[in-house]
């Protein structure tokens, strides 16, 4: 297995879902996922960057780089933003953090 099957399958089990839920919702067949989780097969940029956006991760973490425990998601940094404009106590927004990494 590479990095990104390894990462793929992460994200997918993470969030409970079947190949065959996932294709259904990316318009891709179970088949073709299925070689990506088992590292037969690389997706191009385009299918790279779709699976990207629909796990709502950085391209550049689920390509491979980066810790795979910590998941890099696009919103944290807006996340953190609006806690902090809503005046979310430190301790609150530390919290917050810690189930948005799980």
């Amino acid at each position: 297995m590479n990095e990104f099957s390894k990462r793929l399958k992460k994200l997918r089990e993470k969030r409970n879902l079947s190949l065959s839920e996932l294709a259904l919702s990316l318009g891709l067949a179970k088949s073709l996922l299925w070689r990506y989780e088992a590292g037969k097969s690389e997706p191009g940029l385009s299918t790279l960057i779709t699976l990207a956006e629909y796990f709502e991760v950085t391209l550049d973490w689920i390509a491979g780089n980066g810790d795979i425990n910590s998941i890099q998601y696009k919103n944290y940094e807006n996340a953190i933003n609006k806690c902090v404009k809503e005046d979310i106590t430190p301790e609150k927004l530390e919290k917050l953090i810690d189930v948005i990494k799980e």
